[in-house]
C-alpha cells in the first residue's frame, strides 16, 4: 500500500509552526523599507502603487506591470528564426475542443507524475486503485491538518506576495541581458518580420500549433507516436477510469496554501540563497528591494529614462510609453520539432472522441502530485511510501478506516 506517511504530516506541522510572519502584513518596517530603497530615483515616502495586494516595496508596480509585458510577449527567449517555407505546410485541425484535448494532456502529464513519484503506472488497473489508494490517504492527512488549530489559521500570504513579485524581478533582469527592452533596427526587424515575414502572417500558424501542442504533449508522456491512435485510445480509456477521492473545501484550502508556502520558499532560496525562514520577512524583503532597485535603474537607463522626482505611477507610464511595439514571440511553441510532430498527428488530429472537457483525476491527482512534489524539494523525501514505516506506521488502521 501506497501511503501518506504520518511522518510527513508532522513535518507540515513543523513547518507551519517555524514559518515567521512579517511585523506588518503587506509590508515591512519602516526603518527596514527606507535603508532597502534609497537606491531608488522617485519621490521619498511614494506611497506603494497597491497596497492592498502587494507587499508594498517601492516601484513593485513597475516591475510587475514590466513582468506582465514580457510575459504576454512570451519574452525574453530564443530568436524566432522559423523558415518561412512552414509557411506554406498545411497543418492538420483538430476535431475535439481545446479543453478536450487539455484533458487528454493533463491525464497523460498524471500518468507521467505517478509513475515518476510513486512507481505506479495508471495504465494497470491495480497500479490505477492503489493510486486512488494514495490518494485517498492524503485526503485523511489533509482532514487531521485541517483539524489543527495552527495550521488551519496559517497564511503565507505576505511571503508568497513577496516571492511572486520578486519572480518579476528576476524576469526584468533576464530580459535586461536581451534587446527586448531597446533593439537595436536591425533586432526590432527580426522581432517583427520573423523569417523574412510579418509576424501576422505566422500568427494563425502558431494558433494551429497551439491548438495541436497538448495532444501531441500527451503522445510524448504515454510514449506513444502521434499516429498510432488505437493505443492512445486503449491508454485514454484507461486514464479516464481512474477514481480519486473527492476534496473537500477545506482540504483542498489547506493544501493548496501549504502548497503555495512551500514553493514561495523555495523560489526565494533558489534566487536569493540562504534560508529565507531563518533570515527573516524584513531581511528576504529587503534583499528583494534591493534587486528591484537595481532592475529598474538599469531599465530606466536602456530606456533613457531618468526617474528622480518621479512618483512610481508617473514612473510606470513614462517606462511603458518608452517599450517597443513588439508583437508575441512564439519561438518556445513554433519550431522544426514542434512542426514535425504536428504533420505526424494527422490521425489524431481527426479524432472525434467522447473526451470530457474536466476530468476529476486530472484535477485533484495533479494537484496532489503537484503537492508531493513540493513537500520533497522542501522537506526532504517524498510524503509517499510504498513500505511501511518503522515508527509508529498507522498504514493498516488507515487503510480501514477508509475501507
Amino acid at each position: 500500500m501506497v501511503c501518506f506517511c504520518h511522518a510527513s504530516a508532522t513535518q507540515i506541522e513543523q513547518f507551519v509552526a517555524q514559518f515567521p510572519q512579517p511585523a506588518a502584513t503587506g509590508g515591512v518596517s519602516a526603518s527596514v523599507s527606507a535603508s532597502a530603497t534609497a537606491g531608488l530615483s522617485v519621490t521619498a515616502g511614494a506611497p506603494p502603487a497597491l497596497p492592498l495586494v502587494g507587499t508594498g516595496l517601492r516601484g513593485e508596480n513597475i516591475a510587475k506591470a514590466l513582468w506582465q509585458w514580457l510575459g504576454s510577449r512570451e519574452l525574453p527567449g530564443p530568436a524566432f528564426t522559423p523558415d518561412p517555407q512552414w509557411l506554406r505546410t498545411p497543418l492538420p485541425q483538430m476535431q475535439m475542443t481545446p479543453l478536450q484535448g487539455g484533458t487528454v494532456s493533463l491525464l497523460g502529464q498524471l500518468r507521467a507524475q505517478a509513475q515518476a513519484q510513486l512507481g505506479l503506472d495508471l495504465l494497470h488497473p491495480a497500479q490505477a486503485k492503489a493510486f486512488s489508494a494514495a490518494l485517498a490517504t492524503l485526503k485523511a492527512r489533509l482532514a487531521a491538518l485541517a483539524r489543527n488549530p495552527v495550521v488551519a489559521r496559517f497564511s503565507p500570504t505576505a511571503w508568497v506576495r513577496l516571492a511572486t513579485l520578486n519572480d518579476a524581478v528576476t524576469a526584468v533582469h533576464t530580459a535586461l541581458s536581451s534587446p527586448v527592452f531597446a533593439p537595436s533596427p536591425a533586432q526590432l526587424k527580426q522581432f517583427t518580420t520573423p523569417g523574412g515575414q510579418p509576424m501576422a502572417l505566422w500568427e494563425p500558424f502558431a494558433q494551429r500549433l497551439r491548438e495541436l501542442a497538448p495532444m501531441i504533449a500527451a503522445t510524448r508522456q504515454l510514449g506513444i507516436a502521434p499516429g498510432d491512435t488505437e493505443r492512445l485510445a486503449v491508454a485514454m480509456r484507461s486514464l479516464t477510469q481512474v477514481k480519486v477521492p473527492s476534496l473537500t473545501a477545506q482540504e483542498t484550502s489547506v493544501m493548496n496554501t501549504l502548497s503555495s508556502a512551500m514553493s514561495a520558499v523555495k523560489r526565494l532560496t533558489a534566487s536569493l540563497g540562504g534560508n529565507p525562514l531563518q533570515q527573516g520577512y524584513a531581511a528576504v524583503a529587503a534583499k528583494v528591494q534591493a534587486s528591484l532597485n537595481l532592475a529598474l535603474r538599469q531599465v530606466s537607463e536602456q530606456l533613457g529614462l531618468k526617474l528622480a522626482g518621479m512618483t512610481p505611477e508617473t514612473a510606470l507610464a513614462e517606462i511603458m510609453q518608452r517599450l517597443p511595439q513588439l508583437p508575441p514571440q512564439p519561438s518556445g511553441l513554433v519550431t522544426a520539432g514542434s512542426v514535425k510532430a504536428a504533420l505526424e498527428a494527422k490521425a489524431m488530429a481527426a479524432l472525434q472522441w467522447q473526451v470530457p472537457e474536466t476530468h476529476p483525476a486530472a484535477g485533484t491527482g495533479l494537484l496532489a502530485m503537484s503537492f508531493a512534489e513540493r513537500m520533497q524539494a522542501s522537506l526532504g523525501g517524498s510524503p509517499f511510501l510504498a513500505r511501511h514505516c518503522t515508527q509508529g506506521c498507522d498504514a493498516e488502521l488507515l487503510a480501514s478506516t477508509l475501507g
